[in-house]
């Protein structure tokens, strides 16, 4: 039971999580409650005992977070919810120790329930990875054109810096109108900011995925390769291999990876510089903030593990860019940054927010705070990007993969946004899209450029390729047809 909750988390998540972050989580759970079954069955002197309490315990701890998520919504509280999990185990826990011997029959008519649980996810799982393997048998990464025409020396960095979940202009008005000078001081200092950008899609995996391939997937898969043949083994391999990191490195361009501790972007195979601020995985954040655990800290006040790591990653990837060195010939700078994502952990000024402090404000307070911080620490980034000599500036794109979550909405990831009202997609999919090109040539920027056509418009005009620009378009979870936007 212990694996099932694990197969299950992933299961439901097999676009965004790699089998390498799953499988130490589930061989760490199992080896864990193998220990502890066998510490109890020799303290109880009967196995089956321990095994049906431990059970019980274990359906608790790592189903308290889904049932919570099902419940809350039909107002049944966590306060309830809490009260019926102590009673069912302690239940489990007196049944155990009174049945005694009795307990063979019922022992073996919950193993057959177990398997039926475990299996269930694997009936999604195995056909899943046999995909996997079919569409990259021989796996690997894919290698750069070896006959690409290196860039001069002095060919400009690019500074690829995206800001999860950052809202466009008029997403912001929509969402909450809160007052957000950032768009005016980005053109103070220069920049180009694209006033009605869209994301083609409404999540990180299949929006990054996309632009970094600089290739168009609409809501049912199909897709319009650009650049080369593009590594399909695993959810993010679009994003860790992507075409436009081995476009650049094959013209002489070092490659900086600064990822978030989201999985998919948090390494790369092609980087020559990788760091990562430590090694949980995403998937094992997820997993951990699933069960109990986070939720008896905050009753302690102590807050939550996923929402500390989330708040010392992001200010630990902050801090990096702001202290990149210069490195010899040209280089790509991708770094992907969860602000002003949720959770919202800082302050305005960057401080944690522990948990009964953020329980008292408002979404839209929790987010005017995050988005000050955000706002702050961007700007000191593109300044600190500035101060160098005019000709040896970086090309600077500062982008959104999807905007914002409209606030209050119950189903975030499997909403169907063509059911959605214009106003609501306006807020989703509207993002922020900002450009400082160096030398202040016209490459022919526009008011509606998505993500799709960043690196297509770049590369047309810096490296003289010749790629048609795709249709600005945004689409929907499963849907062919492109969504429609406020005029």
């Amino acid at each position: 039971m212990g694996a099932y909750f694990v197969l299950f988390l992933y299961s439901v998540n097999l676009d965004e999580t790699e089998l390498g972050d799953v499988l130490p989580v589930l061989l760490i759970v199992v080896l864990s409650i193998g220990a502890a079954l066998l510490a109890l069955g020799l303290l109880l002197g009967d196995i089956r005992r321990a095994a049906l309490g431990l059970t019980a315990t274990l359906v608790a701890l790592f189903g308290y977070g889904h049932l919570l998520e099902l419940l809350a919504p039909r107002g049944i509280g966590p306060f309830v919810q809490q009260v019926g999990w102590l009673a069912a185990v302690g239940l489990a826990w007196v049944v155990a120790w009174r049945t005694g011997p009795r307990l063979a029959p019922a022992t073996r008519a919950l193993n057959v329930v177990a398997v039926v649980f475990v299996t269930v996810p694997l009936i999604a799982i195995v056909p899943y990875q046999f995909g996997l393997i079919a569409r990259n048998p021989l796996g690997g990464s894919p290698s750069a054109d070896p006959g690409a025409n290196p860039a001069p020396a002095d060919a400009p960095d690019i500074y690829y810096l995206v800001w999860d979940r950052y809202p466009g202009p008029r997403s912001r008005e929509l969402q909450s109108g809160i007052e957000n000078t950032l768009y005016g001081d980005l053109r103070a200092r220069g920049f180009y900011v694209a006033e009605r950008s869209h994301a083609n899609y409404w999540r990180t995996s299949i929006s990054l995925n996309s632009t970094l391939s600089a290739a168009l997937r609409d809501g049912r898969g199909r897709d319009d390769e650009v650049l080369g043949q593009a590594d399909t083994s695993g959810p993010y391999s679009r994003i860790q291999n992507s075409n436009v990191a081995r476009f650049l490195k094959a013209r002489g361009y070092s490659y900086i990876h600064l990822g978030s501790d989201f999985s998919g972007t948090r390494t790369s195979a092609l980087a020559d510089v990788n760091p990562q601020h430590d090694q949980l995985s995403d998937f094992g954040a997820a997993f951990l903030e699933s069960t109990a655990l986070p939720r008896i800290l905050r009753r302690l006040g102590l807050g939550g593990p996923h929402w500390e790591r989330r708040y010392n990653w992001t200010t630990w990837e902050l801090d990096q860019l702001e202290r990149l060195p210069d490195r010899p010939g040209p280089e790509f700078v991708f770094s992907h940054i969860l602000l002003p994502h949720t959770p919202y952990v800082f302050d305005a000024d960057g401080d944690f927010i522990p948990y009964p402090e953020r329980s008292r404000l408002s979404e839209s307070e929790q987010f005017e705070n995050q988005l000050a911080y955000t706002n702050r620490r961007l700007l000191a980034i593109v300044d600190h990007l500035l101060d160098r000599p005019e000709a040896s500036r970086p090309i600077i794109i500062v982008q959104a993969d999807e905007g914002p979550y409209p606030f209050g909405l119950v189903d975030a990831t499997g909403h169907d946004w063509t059911t959605a009202t214009p106003e609501d997609r306006e807020i989703k999919y509207n993002i922020l899209n900002a450009w400082y090109l160096p030398d202040g040539r016209d490459i022919g920027l526009y008011p509606e450029i998505s993500s799709v056509n960043t690196f297509r418009l770049l590369f047309n005009a810096y490296f003289d390729t010749d790629l048609p620009l795709l249709p600005d378009q945004s689409f929907s979870r499963g849907h062919s047809r492109p969504l429609q936007f406020p005029p």
